[in-house]
């Protein structure tokens, strides 16, 4: 018998217990009868089930035991498993710590710990994804004559503000054939759990894509709280400096407001400003994951809104 069953058969006896007990002492009550403690115990014990003694038992006790501890931090949040991954970390031991970070947000969901596992994930991720090392995605790309960055941009399947960035470059210098461009593909989705008020940065677009970094948003997501999971897309990334549009080749793009638009539902993802007006739909982030996000997408990357 598993527990759970052990446990509603328990609790059935009390419940029958209690109901037997009433029932005799309002018998006697009415009939006008007395009655001494053995009588009654013996009557109950022909109307009560016995429960035979096994190891089931000892099961329940165990249960008991458990639900009497006061502080259980390993079962409940979770935080010496994180401080194990913190101390890996001191120690430089990079992967191993990935790893059991990995493993904390699967085995701790809902916890602090949880949260914080994905904080420093999305760090080390975002390391990762910013730096150059072998096999990492990146390409080097030998500049051809007529090549222009939104013209390689579209090819590679990227950004020319993430290209810029790769390459150390301020402006739109121009190019001359043999130049080489480190170029990153930006093959990436979002995923957004509208109950949770969660945004994860994901992997590739695929129903096995993993976690890059969370995103939580400064106020609780303006998006219905109800309906069935949809898949969709981003249809563009736009900017604005001083009130008027300017798109990534101009010398201001970098400080300007960059909003993410998605259709079907259509929405924004947007970072957080004064100028937001009342009945704003979508997700407000803080200036420096809005600048991030808008670094490390593109039109086209697909987006999934999980309820």
């Amino acid at each position: 018998m598993r527990i759970q069953t052990l446990i509603k058969l328990v609790a059935a006896i009390i419940v029958f217990t209690v109901l037997a007990c009433t029932l005799i002492i309002l018998n006697k009550h009415l009939n006008g009868t007395g009655t001494d403690s053995s009588e009654t115990v013996s009557e109950i014990e022909k109307l009560v089930p016995q429960v035979e003694n096994s190891d089931e038992g000892d099961d329940l006790a165990q249960i008991m035991k458990r639900l009497k501890q006061t502080n259980p931090p390993e079962i409940v949040l979770g935080l010496p498993a994180f401080d194990k991954a913190r101390r890996m970390l001191e120690a430089e031991n990079f992967e191993e710590a990935r790893k059991f970070l990995e493993e904390i947000v699967v085995k701790y969901q809902g916890t602090p710990s949880e949260l914080e596992a994905y904080r420093v994930l999305g760090e080390m991720n975002m390391d990762d994804l910013f730096g150059v090392r072998p096999n990492d995605g990146k390409v080097e790309y030998t500049v051809k004559r007529g090549d222009s960055y939104l013209a390689i941009a579209s090819k590679f399947k990227t950004n020319f503000d993430l290209i810029k960035q790769l390459n150390g470059l301020t402006r739109s210098d121009q190019l001359r054939p043999g130049d080489k461009l480190i170029i990153m593909p930006l093959n990436y989705s979002l995923r957004i759990h509208p109950l949770k008020n969660q945004l994860f940065l994901m992997s590739g677009g695929s129903d096995n894509s993993k976690v890059i970094k969370l995103y939580e948003p400064i106020y609780e997501m303006t998006l219905s709280k109800k309906g069935k999971s949809v898949k969709t897309s981003i249809e563009r990334i736009v900017a604005y400096h001083e009130g008027r549009r300017v798109n990534s080749t101009r010398g201001n793009y970098r400080e300007a407001e960059k909003s993410i638009k998605i259709q079907n539902p259509n929405f924004d993802i947007r970072g957080d400003s004064e100028d937001i007006a009342r009945g704003f739909r979508g997700i407000v982030l803080s200036q420096a994951d809005i600048e991030e996000l808008s670094l490390i997408l593109r039109s086209g990357n697909n987006v999934e809104l999980v309820y």
